[in-house]
């Protein structure tokens, strides 16, 4: 069995699904979660990575998202939801906020360009963006953080988390005094990110530690997977970017929100409209 789920701010017609969808539907279900409509269409079609992203690139007009799953976690049963956080869960990339509030982010950015053409690798271009700060004052974390702004949805999300049996832990290429007190202030169970070194209450421009990059990240979701005692079919990784991409691929259901077009390349579901709240719709 697969399950094609259509979701939306609008509401979804047959027309629709009847003009898209050419084969034999077994059974279509209707939910809606707060300002989100959504159809779950059962099928013993499995559609291909081409055949999805051309129902999706006809449905982008209507804004409607889509996700193709084998089967919904069970939500009475532990799972683990694994999450990035710049452009994932805050709007915000915090490396270019520092780089903005130093008068760097020129130099910051076109370093970042280089990475996400592939000219250069996540930990090469992390280290040489790390390198422009040295010098700032690390009290700007903390201005910084006071203009984080969350995400679309994931207030809502995080609001009704406490229903569900979650363990939620982000794992982020960015910092840690970030990352210690979001996660803190909005009860995830665990975090993993960078370390940029502070001498004097100043950055000196170098990391120390382990690097969170793409290998890291799929190998914590393991780890995280394991410490928890998580089933395998259990599991939600959701990020945006080619960094997340190997963290997506090892969950049951990895998912791209408001993803870049490389990783959109890479990945099978992704959603452009919805807020993170969308979430929910992958659990019976």
């Amino acid at each position: 069995m697969n399950i094609l789920i259509l979701i939306s701010e609008n509401e979804i017609s047959d027309k629709i699904i009847k003009d898209e969808f050419d084969f034999p539907i077994i059974k279509k279900v209707k939910k809606e979660f707060l300002n989100l409509n959504a159809i779950y269409l059962y099928t013993n079609t499995k559609l291909t990575l081409l055949e999805l992203h051309t129902i999706r690139n006809k449905l982008i007009f209507l804004k409607i998202d889509i996700i193709q799953i084998e089967k919904l976690l069970n939500k009475n049963i532990e799972s683990l939801l694994v999450f990035d956080m710049d452009s994932t869960l805050i709007k915000q990339e915090i490396i270019d906020e520092l780089a903005k509030s130093i008068k760097v982010f020129s130099s910051v950015s076109q370093i970042t360009e280089e990475a996400m053409q592939g000219k250069i690798d996540f930990e090469t271009s992390l280290r040489k963006r790390c390198e422009l700060l040295k010098g700032a004052d690390a009290s700007q974390f903390e201005s910084i953080y006071n203009e984080i702004h969350l995400n679309d949805g994931v207030k809502e999300f995080l609001e009704h988390s406490k229903n569900y049996l979650f363990k939620m832990v982000v794992l982020s290429g960015g910092f840690n005094p970030i990352l210690k007190k979001f996660t803190i202030e909005n009860n995830f169970d665990n975090y993993r990110a960078n370390e940029l070194e502070v001498n004097n209450g100043k950055f000196s421009g170098n990391l120390i530690g382990e690097i969170i990059d793409r290998d890291k990240k799929a190998y914590y979701l393991n780890y995280y997977k394991d410490l928890y005692e998580i089933s395998e079919n259990q599991i939600i990784a959701v990020g945006d970017g080619s960094n997340d991409l190997l963290m997506i691929r090892e969950a049951y259901i990895g998912i791209g929100f408001k993803p870049k077009e490389g990783l959109k390349k890479e990945i099978m579901n992704w959603v452009d409209f919805s807020g993170m709240y969308f979430l929910y719709f992958l659990y019976e």
